[in-house]
């Protein structure tokens, strides 16, 4: 199962974001980060996503959502 990272202003300052790419990282649990907001991520969380597709949703949520759903489907 996969799990889906929400990246906002708010999300990127939580320690907990940083941990939970950790965990994903550990247990080789797929991440799919969705981008609620544009943000500069911090070298500690844009290392991590590098290689992965990111969901874009800043420019419409429903489009955005769609593509969630589609990625989550193909897992």
């Amino acid at each position: 199962m996969s799990s889906s990272l929400a990246l906002s202003h708010n999300g990127i300052k939580s320690p907990a974001i940083v941990d939970e790419l950790s965990l994903a990282e550990q247990t080789h649990k797929p991440v799919i980060p969705v981008i609620l907001e544009s943000v500069k991520l911090p070298l500690e969380i844009a290392k991590p996503l590098r290689y992965l597709t990111k969901i874009d949703c800043t420019a419409g949520w429903s489009a955005g959502m769609a593509k969630l759903l589609g990625a989550l489907a193909k897992r």
